[in-house]
């Protein structure tokens, strides 16, 4: 049987991981196995798997994986033995881009993995480029720059991202954000979005630039530099050069909204269950 897309499953749970065969078999992708999680990465350079699925834990294979050429840009769903949040919260702090409890119930196990792979695969027209300020992403490829500096960023991370660039200086609700970067028929609380736009503030300013997302209260999150916005262009378009330069230089004063949105988003642990957050927290 030919899949649709190749998934790699590595768990050393021999059962459970018949049952994934089996329900993404049914599902229509192309299923290769490994009984390690630690041989992953070998098994990722031969393949070129569309998705990796790991038993958790697997701290070692998932950081060797990412640690590959194009690994940091492949999406990574972990499956573990329990659904706390902690257990739930390593996998995502150890490079994960979902995580669910075994056994994975075969629908949800299904939306999680189409989410990835819709998130992994190009959300985009062939060869597109967008542009805001100082941050150019190459939809095709996959990258995004800050300046001339690359920054790498998860599956989830780089579709918050074309969000906002499709709509830059417009402030966007939670409600909207999820619409557009999780799609329908996955069901997540609308403060799951705080999450990780305060994981994508972090990389964009990794390279010292500054935090370019502005938090509004009570409305969302708007992409915009300190000069004000500007709508996000098509590489050659004609975007001002010393003006994007000039917007680069003002982006410190957007830093100080990173103090804010951190208090908010510990008030997020609190607010919601247990239970919740790990459901919710990378869907």
């Amino acid at each position: 049987m030919t899949g649709h897309n190749r998934i790699l499953i590595a768990e050393t749970d021999h059962g459970h991981r018949a049952l994934l065969d089996r329900v993404l078999w049914d599902a229509g992708h192309a299923v290769l196995d490994v009984a390690d999680p630690a041989a992953a990465p070998e098994r990722v350079a031969e393949t070129a798997p569309d998705l990796a699925i790991l038993g958790w834990p697997a701290r070692e294979g998932c950081a060797r994986l990412r640690g590959r050429a194009g690994g940091d840009r492949l999406p990574v769903l972990a499956v573990g033995p329990g659904a706390s949040e902690s257990a739930c919260v390593e996998a995502l702090d150890n490079g994960a881009d979902d995580y669910l409890a075994r056994p994975c119930p075969p629908r949800e196990l299904k939306a999680r993995v189409r989410a990835l792979l819709r998130r992994g695969g190009g959300v985009a027209g062939p060869g597109e480029r967008l542009r805001y300020g100082d941050i150019t992403m190459d939809v095709a490829q996959r990258r995004v720059f800050r300046g001339d500096r690359e920054v790498t960023l998860t599956p989830r991370e780089f579709a918050l991202l074309h969000v906002f660039l499709r709509q830059p200086g417009r402030v966007l609700a939670r409600d909207a954000i999820l619409d557009a970067a999780w799609g329908q028929g996955i069901h997540v609380q609308p403060r799951t979005v705080d999450v990780h736009v305060r994981r994508l503030r972090r990389a964009l300013d990794a390279a010292g630039r500054g935090d370019p997302i502005r938090t509004a209260r009570g409305g969302g999150y708007a992409l915009e530099m300190a000069a004000g916005p500007a709508a996000a262009r098509p590489a050659g378009s004609g975007l001002d050069e010393a003006q994007t330069a000039g917007a680069a230089d003002r982006l410190g004063a957007v830093g100080g909204a990173q103090v804010a949105q951190d208090g908010e988003d510990m008030h997020l642990h609190r607010a919601f269950g247990e239970a919740q957050i790990v459901r919710d927290l990378l869907v």
